[in-house]
Formats: structure tokens, C-alpha cells, sequence
């Protein structure tokens, strides 16, 4: 899907009603947190496994490391069960948890993350390893699995923090201006303006490596260097 078509997308997801498939969504988190809150670890387990992908997947983008997005996610889910009793059922889920994860991410990138882990309430460690036991065992293969995205990865790792975070919450997780507004705290016109220079940063570095690979032997850049590209 091209830069412009998931604007336009998105643009008209945010004046359509929820569909039914959403609804049911959020109805079976809604549940499953009531459990959690109640003392069912399951029902939690079940939050992780469904979530526990695209936690990994933004912290990696942010921090940019293997092992600090693997403990992140430990992490995060540590403070989401913390906090469930905090959660609004009138948000979706996914855009709450994204939101400690960027809180989580900009407190590491500080300096900050080591001294709120010491000071932070702790959930037993049995608990934590309940809840990821069957869910995620290699939680960053959704990131460096497949090869052919390789150049994106790199290019995106390029970014400054700024544009690497909005982008990844746009494309990576598929939330709506509306929803990334939430989880950063920024204005809506300078999310848009993050993601209108990521665009074009990630198209000039995919561009590079494509010219760089012109001899034929791979297609790293080319293959993806177009889907950042903007109309003028």
C-alpha cells in the first residue's frame, strides 16, 4: 500500500463507525481485563499473546536494540497489569498499552529507566513468566525474520527518535492521527508534519540503497523505497 493510499485510509477510518470486528475486539478485552483485574493470570496471558508482538516490535524500533526491546517487554507488561485497574474501556487497548510503551522507551532513551525499575512496584517474576511462557518464545522474529526487509529496518533505525516513533506507530501499528495524538502527547499538525519528514528521509535512504545495488545482486532497496514516497 502506497504513502498516499494509507492516508486516505485512514483519514476515512476516522469518520466511520467502529466496525463490528473491532467491537467484538474491544468487548473481548474488556472481559479479559475484568479477569485480570479479579486475579485470573489467564486472562492476562491472553493480552500478552495478542499484544506482545507490537510491543516488541515499537520498542525495537525506538531503542534500536535486541536485548533492550526483549526486556521491555517484560517490562511494559509489568506496568500494564500495574495499571489495569487505570484502564478506560472507552479507549482501545492497544492505543493505552502503546502509550506506556513509549512512556517506557523515552524513559530509557533518558537515562531514567534503570532508576523507575528499582523504584517501580514489581509483580512476582513467576507471574511475568506465566504470562509469556507459551505466548511470544521469539518475540523478534516479527522484526528480523524475513531478510527482504532488512533495508526498511535499517533506514527506519536511521531516523531520528522523533520520526521513528510516529512512523511506527502509523505504519507498524496502524494507528490513526487521532491515536497517535493519545499515545505521544503531540499536536496532530506536528505528527503529521513527524511523519510527512520521515517519509521523506526513509524514501531518500531506500533510494540510496537501491542505487547502491544496482548492479542487480539485490533488490533491498528498491523493492520498498516507493512506499515512503509523498506526492507533491
Amino acid at each position: 500500500m502506497s504513502m498516499r493510499q494509507r492516508e486516505v485510509d485512514d483519514n476515512q477510518a476516522e469518520l466511520a463507525p467502529e466496525d463490528a470486528a473491532t467491537r467484538q475486539q474491544q468487548a473481548e478485552e474488556a472481559a479479559w481485563i475484568a479477569q485480570a483485574i479479579a486475579g485470573d493470570q489467564g486472562a492476562f496471558a491472553q493480552l500478552v499473546e495478542r499484544y506482545s508482538s507490537m510491543v516488541y516490535t515499537h520498542a525495537y524500533y525506538r531503542l534500536s536494540s535486541v536485548q533492550d526491546a526483549e526486556d521491555a517487554v517484560q517490562e511494559i507488561f509489568q506496568r500494564a497489569y500495574l495499571r489495569l485497574d487505570t484502564f478506560d474501556t472507552a479507549r482501545r487497548f492497544r492505543s493505552w498499552l502503546l502509550t506506556i510503551t513509549s512512556n517506557y522507551c523515552t524513559d530509557v532513551q533518558r537515562g531514567w529507566g534503570a532508576l523507575k525499575r528499582r523504584l517501580t512496584e514489581r509483580v512476582p517474576l513467576e507471574d511475568v513468566d506465566y504470562w509469556l511462557s507459551d505466548t511470544q518464545a521469539d518475540p523478534q522474529r516479527s522484526v528480523l525474520q524475513n531478510e527482504r526487509y532488512d533495508a526498511v529496518r535499517e533506514a527506519v533505525l536511521q531516523l531520528p527518535d522523533k520520526y521513528r516513533h510516529v512512523i511506527t506507530l502509523f505504519y507498524w501499528n496502524d494507528l490513526s492521527y487521532r491515536e497517535i495524538v493519545e499515545v505521544t502527547g503531540l499536536p496532530e499538525s506536528t505528527v503529521k508534519t513527524h511523519l510527512k519528514r520521515a517519509r521523506e528521509r526513509l524514501a531518500q535512504l531506500l533510494q540510496a540503497v537501491a542505487s547502491e545495488d544496482d548492479d542487480g545482486q539485490t533488490d533491498r532497496g528498491d523493492t520498498h523505497h516507493e512506499l515512503f514516497t509523498t506526492e507533491s
